[in-house]
């Protein structure tokens, strides 16, 4: 080998991150043994030198500027939705409904909502009886938004099996209240993924025997079976859920408006 040779391949392994270690180990090695302070000293620097820069974090927005950027997405959402897109038709109806990004519009809410739902969105169809339940809008209509529920419920919904247990828990006029049933729903909400499902289900244990919660994770079990079976159909089209194809319309499509606060109302979503 040549003395350039020699010497290219010495200038390689003293500039490799290794050969560097083992350079710097060296010299501290030879410093520790002639005066120790020095060297701690020495490596406290080159430790300092190859440290990572601390990441700032980002400065805390402020609610107006939040606010800015609420509605650009909603405005971002609306052109989609009006492009015949289900999930954008979805949140522009909730931004309307629950006045995130946009001032709350029942009547505007209602009409994306129903596009959506009709574009295919299940999460549409359970707004649709938020709506109906807690009277936003619409005169409160507790079976109507049963109805809503349960086909959501058909789809696999994990908000559809949220509303729906919470619906029997409270109970409400037409509705009984049905802890069983509630628990059910909140253990198939859990099982498919509603971060609330399982909080949920462990409050509705505490006022259960343990018979009671036994049989109805039964329940839970033997319905995730059965619609397992059914999944060869395909889902049904909303409109064919309800008993009447004249009630259907109706309560997709209720004539008067009497437009409330959301904010006041004490038994939300």
């Amino acid at each position: 080998m040549t003395q350039f040779h020699r010497n290219h391949l010495s200038y390689r392994q003293a500039s490799s991150p290794g050969a560097a270690a083992h350079v710097w180990s060296g010299a501290i090695d030879a410093l520790r043994r002639a005066w120790p302070p020095l060297a701690l000293a020495v490596a406290a620097i080159l430790c300092s030198s190859y440290a990572p820069a601390a990441i700032a974090a980002p400065p805390p927005q402020s609610p107006a500027t939040a606010q800015i950027a609420l509605a650009l997405e909603f405005q971002q959402a609306l052109v989609r939705a009006q492009r015949s897109e289900p999930g954008a038709a979805y949140q522009v109806g909730l931004s309307y409904q629950t006045g995130i990004g946009v001032a709350p519009n029942f009547r505007q809410a209602h009409h994306w909502l129903r596009r959506a739902a009709n574009l295919g969105s299940v999460e549409a169809v359970v707004a649709q009886g938020q709506a109906l339940e807690f009277g936003w809008g619409v005169a409160p209509d507790a079976e109507a938004a049963r109805r809503h529920y349960n086909w959501a419920v058909e789809q696999r919904s994990p908000l559809g099996f949220f509303a729906l247990a919470r619906l029997y828990r409270q109970g409400a006029r037409g509705v009984p209240q049905d802890v069983s049933e509630a628990y059910k729903l909140y253990a198939l909400a859990s099982a498919h993924g509603h971060y609330l499902g399982r909080r949920e289900r462990e409050a509705t244990a505490n006022v259960m025997s343990p018979l009671s919660r036994e049989y109805a994770l039964y329940r839970a079990n033997a319905w995730e079976r059965l619609q397992q079976g059914r999944e060869a159909v395909g889902p049904l089209p909303f409109r064919m859920q309800a008993p009447r194809q004249r009630d259907k319309v109706q309560e997709l499509r209720p004539g008067l408006f009497q437009l409330v606060d959301v904010y006041r109302v004490t038994n939300g979503p």
